[in-house]
């Protein structure tokens, strides 16, 4: 059985399709969640449709904030 290792890059503006509407994201949890929801139930299509089923294994995990970005030098 083939495992796939599925990381979920996230804005905090990601978008949340609800029954009222598209709302923003109450937290990267929510974000998180309904990507996985999207994500496992693509697998679980095509896994249906072209073979043996698919084990989708999401963890969620907070990543550090990123380090300030330094400025790049011109190389001249």
């Amino acid at each position: 059985m083939n495992r796939y290792k599925v990381i979920l890059k996230l804005r905090y503006d990601s978008a949340v399709r609800t029954r009222t509407g598209v709302q923003p994201a109450k937290s990267y949890e929510q974000a998180a969640r309904k990507c996985a929801d999207i994500i496992t139930y693509q697998a679980i299509t095509d896994a249906d449709q072209y073979g043996p089923p698919l084990k989708v294994t999401l963890t969620l995990r907070e990543l550090p904030p990123a380090p300030p970005k330094k400025a790049k030098r011109s190389s001249r």
